[in-house]
């Protein structure tokens, strides 16, 4: 060993504590491939980084919507109609009213602190 400089295995420990959990899950992969084919190995990986697709409503399905006042109104969705396709690409397109609720609260505080923290 060089004098001075620590030992490879001795540096890897403290990065492996810091890396986010899918680093961690990606690590413990490679560490298992034994035997495994690599297309299965891919899947596994892919799937670590690949989000589940986000809800959109079916066509002419009823959703809840949080209007610029805060209240929670009713639409039908219908696909490839620029109002309803804009809602739901901003996020504001909701299965049910409690969802839409949820949402509504979350908006209302980002606004509070927005405007607190601007004075």
């Amino acid at each position: 060993m060089t004098k001075g400089i620590a030992p490879f295995s001795s540096m890897m420990q403290p990065m492996v504590e810091m890396m986010p959990n899918k680093e961690k899950a990606l690590l413990r992969i490679l560490r298992q491939l034994n035997g495994k084919g690599v297309e299965e190995v891919a899947d596994y990986i892919l799937a670590l980084f690949n989000e589940p697709p986000r809800w959109k409503p079916e066509d002419q399905q009823e959703v809840y919507t949080v209007s610029d006042c805060g209240e929670i109104r009713t639409a039908t969705f219908r696909h490839g109609e620029h109002h309803s396709e804009a809602l739901w690409a901003f996020g504001n397109c909701f299965k049910s009213k409690k969802e839409a609720a949820r949402a509504r609260e979350a908006i209302a505080q980002l606004l509070i602190n927005f405007h607190t923290k601007q004075a």
